[in-house]
């Protein structure tokens, strides 16, 4: 047995998985390595270097052979000097070379850091003694590091683990893997001594499975260490298949089932969540067989990249579970991750899971997040996929921890064990699912109980539907037909007014009524009889044919008025024909004037006072009569009043539409807040009068009429009616 110093490292990510594998599956080859026959014993599992030697000389060697590590407890271990110099390759038993050199203890990756610090590269040397039956023997090495490595035999190199420049290890192949065998030749001599020139990789550039910044060289028969690297790729490959092919074939499965039933897309979202886990274990697998440094780099690239497009997946099917979940945090954890794919391929030397760890903790924490509002929503199934979420949500945690150093990994390495959360949440997913057919038979088990409650429901509804048209359809028609009767009371109600101005010199005459939504009474006429100009307007009550048959009367009483006595006689006459034809309940406000030179005699039942400009004082005048609507009640002649216009005085009449005008919004609410009201009519005409005509008059009170509405048409009808005594006939 050959004498060593060496100390064991942390096994890799092959013999972790080939741990779980063989426990699993061949019980027969998961045993500890075996005492040398020399009495050394297997190395601690927290060491930074280790040296192994595969025997090519025992019976069993192809077969099983247990690795045999160069090291045993109480020897000295490595030896390290922090400069880079080349004479070192030479044995230390050469004259000059053998002072300076110190005792790395322990052998950990703790006092690797300490003694290397930001050193780019160190040297490290342990002395051999080789036994008689294997000196000049042909061996093969296997190197496994983190980093790059320069491995000397007595001077002579005979192994190299990637590349050593100025800067340190030479690019992202730098970090290499067991397999790859490289042949050498035994001195002839008993002692010998292994010199290695060693450039750590940074921290930010480790990944799962590589020795903690330290190397391992294994050593044996090239038969025998052919089998070993034969047994190690067989158990990658089978794990490498096993795991995706696991990861596979649920994603085939939930594609199947969004394929049947599209409308529960979280099965297509946990399908590509599957499919990119599976590509992500079988890139990560792949990357631990022997191969190509650049191929070796380029899988490394894309590993990370489905890292992070397996987290994005991950969070979009948390976001499928919920409808609460808004889509800003969404979209910024995913330009968050497309951004940290766009920085791996312009810088490769990034480690997106090193250097950017929190990237995984805020994905994680939004997904867990949309689990918790699923669970609010009490949706159906959401705690057993918010248990798997936990799983995976706890195992990242765990590796954050174990990559850091923070917790001390159980094999002595940085464990893959989110994949081992992805399997929680796929178990908890199939468990979703069975809950989620069980649900769904005892659904339509209670739905077929009430398929005849609901049929015969329905033949009711249908029944009071039908009859419910018919109804519909009767109201429609009865609609159309009093609507095409109130228009026909329109139409017949317009073309009872005057059609043409009078023609009565010295005076002018002006009117015009804006029309509501609804049909009303509202009337005004005039005549001129003997040299007298008579004029009435009025308003009849309701809105419907009744008030027609009133306004026709009246037009009926005026147009046979010879327009001799006195207006309030006439009321009083009109009000007593009216009373006998029993016209229930429809009344007719009126107000009636001569005019006859200067002299206006005018009497009014019901109607808004007749207001009075007076030219000279710019004043206006209210005429109030007090008089019952026609058809009330029965009572003899209607008080009258007289008085004069001089030249450029004018009268204005109105129906009550004009003061009683609502502005649209307190007519909704029935608030008479917001009623013109007989005080800003008054004012209203000073302003309007003022030297203006009566077209003028009527034009700037139905302005009013517009804007105090705010252009909607008024809810009753107005009627403003001008009239203006000329200046002429006083300069006459």
């Amino acid at each position: 047995m050959l004498d060593q110093t060496a100390a064991r490292s942390p096994p890799t990510l092959v013999r972790w998985c080939g741990w779980i594998a063989l426990c699993a599956l061949l019980p027969g080859f998961a045993r500890p390595p075996l005492a040398a026959q020399d009495g050394s014993r297997p190395a601690s599992s927290d060491a930074a270097f280790d040296l192994v030697l595969v025997p090519g000389s025992s019976a069993d060697s192809a077969d099983g052979t247990p690795i045999w590590w160069l090291h045993e407890e109480g020897r000295a271990s490595w030896q390290f000097r922090l400069e880079d110099r080349p004479p070192w390759r030479q044995p230390a038993r050469v004259s000059g070379l053998a002072e300076g050199w110190r005792t790395l203890e322990p052998a950990s990756t703790e006092a690797l850091d300490e003694v290397i610090g930001d050193r780019r590269v160190a040297w490290l040397r342990l002395p051999l003694r080789v036994p008689p039956e294997w000196r000049g023997a042909r061996f093969a090495l296997d190197i496994d590091l983190a980093g790059a490595a320069e491995i000397y035999l007595d001077g002579r190199l005979i192994g190299l683990g990637g590349r050593i420049d100025e800067r340190g290890p030479s690019g992202e192949g730098a970090v290499r893997w067991a397999g790859s065998l490289q042949l050498f030749d035994l001195g002839p001599q008993e002692r010998q001594e292994i010199a290695v020139r060693f450039a750590p990789q940074p921290f930010a550039a480790m990944r799962w499975g590589a020795p903690s910044r330290g190397f391992e060289l294994v050593v044996g028969e090239l038969s025998a260490m052919r089998a070993r690297t034969d047994r190690l790729r067989s158990v990658i490959v089978a794990m490498q298949w096993g795991f995706a092919g696991a990861f596979g074939a649920q994603a085939f499965l939930h594609l199947a089932l969004f394929t049947f039933y599209r409308r529960e897309r979280s099965h297509w979202f946990f399908a590509v969540l599957a499919c990119t886990v599976s590509i992500l274990v079988y890139l990560q697998f792949e990357a631990l067989l022997p191969t190509d440094p650049v191929v070796e780099a380029r899988l490394s690239l894309w590993w990370q990249t489905f890292l992070i497009l397996a987290l994005l997946a991950l969070l979009r099917f948390s976001y499928s579970l919920s409808t609460r979940c808004g889509p800003a945090l969404f979209w910024l954890v995913t330009a968050i991750g497309l951004g940290l794919i766009v920085v791996r391929l312009v810088r490769p030397q990034v480690n997106v899971f090193v250097d950017f760890w929190w990237f995984p903790v805020l994905a994680m924490g939004a997904s867990l997040r949309a689990m918790v509002l699923a669970m609010r929503e009490r949706r159906r199934g959401a705690p057993i996929l918010a248990t798997g979420l936990l799983i995976i949500a706890a195992a990242t945690a765990v590796q954050l921890l174990l990559t850091f150093g923070v917790l001390p990994s159980p094999f002595g390495e940085i464990a893959p064990v989110p994949y081992l959360g992805v399997l929680g949440l796929t178990l908890s997913m199939s468990v979703y699912l069975a809950k989620s057919f069980a649900d769904t038979n005892r659904d339509l088990e209670a739905r077929l109980v009430e398929v005849q409650e609901l049929s015969r429901r329905n033949l009711e509804q249908e029944l009071e539907a039908k009859e419910r048209e018919m109804q519909t359809r009767f109201l429609a028609a009865d609609n159309r037909r009093k609507t095409e009767e109130l228009q026909a009371v329109r139409e017949f109600l317009l073309s009872l007014l005057p059609r043409s101005l009078p023609d009565f010199p010295g005076y002018e005459v002006a009117a015009e009524m804006r029309t509501a939504l609804e049909v009303g009474g509202d009337y005004y006429d005039w005549r001129v009889v003997d040299g007298a100009l008579l004029v009435a307007i009025g308003d009849a009550t309701g809105h419907d044919a009744r008030a027609g048959a009133m306004v026709s009367i009246v037009k009926g009483l005026f147009t046979s008025w010879d327009g001799k006595g006195d207006p309030g006689v006439f009321l009083g006459n009109a009000n007593a024909t009216l009373k006998l034809m029993s016209l229930r309940s429809v009344l007719m406000s009126l107000t009636l004037l001569r005019i006859e030179r200067d002299e206006v005699v005018v009497s009014s039942g019901g109607m808004p006072p007749p207001l009075v400009f007076r030219h000279a004082r710019d004043e206006v005048e209210e005429l109030t009569i007090e008089g019952m609507p026609l058809g009330a009640l029965h009572q003899g002649p209607y008080p009258s009043r007289r008085f004069t216009l001089e030249p450029g005085d004018g009268l204005l009449l109105t129906s009550d539409g004009l003061p009683e005008l609502q502005t649209p919004g307190d007519e909704l609410a029935g608030d008479d807040a917001g009623m013109l009201g007989y005080e800003k009519v008054r004012e209203a005409l000073v302003e309007a009068a003022r030297g203006a005509s009566a077209a003028s008059v009527v034009a700037s009170m139905l302005e009013l009429v517009d804007t105090w509405r705010q252009g909607e048409p008024p809810s009753d009808d107005v009627i403003v009616l001008a009239i203006r005594r000329e200046e002429r006939e006083e300069r006459g």
